[in-house]
């Protein structure tokens, strides 16, 4: 998952979810939400946490727990990431809510990078027309 704000390890998004689902499931109003959306977004995670968790166990893990782990996980992730971006772009939500459900917050005045303090230095190693290297052939 790249620069994305959910983590990329199944552990650590776990926990993410779990935090997302239940800050949202505690108060869905301040993040621009029904109760209905709550909901979604808990059955999601009830899925995929029953799913992981028997992916995860040695003594229930087979082929089967792990495929149905990773369609919970396309699934909570599908779910999740439409609301995430909902509450993102809903400017009523306060960033510090935003930061508590884990997301990134876009700088509104980004910080400049300075201009390099030294040139760029450029050494050539070698120069040469190119070759095309071949061992003759004998009849």
């Amino acid at each position: 998952m790249g620069s994305s704000y959910i983590p990329s390890r199944e552990a650590d998004m776990d926990a993410w979810l779990l935090n997302f689902k239940t800050l949202i499931a505690a108060n869905p109003a301040s993040y621009g939400l029904v109760a209905g959306d709550a909901t979604a977004i808990s059955a999601a995670y009830a899925a995929w946490n029953a799913a992981y968790l028997a992916a995860t166990n040695p003594t229930t893990r087979t082929r089967a727990t792990v495929q149905t782990k990773n369609q919970q996980k396309a699934n909570v992730l599908s779910v999740v990431r439409g609301y995430a971006a909902s509450i993102r772009a809903n400017r009523a939500v306060t960033d510090a809510l935003k930061i508590g459900l884990g997301l990134h917050i876009h700088d509104a005045q980004p910080t400049p990078i300075p201009p390099p303090s030294t040139y760029p230095v450029l050494t050539i190693q070698g120069l040469g027309l190119g070759r095309r290297t071949s061992t003759p052939r004998t009849r």
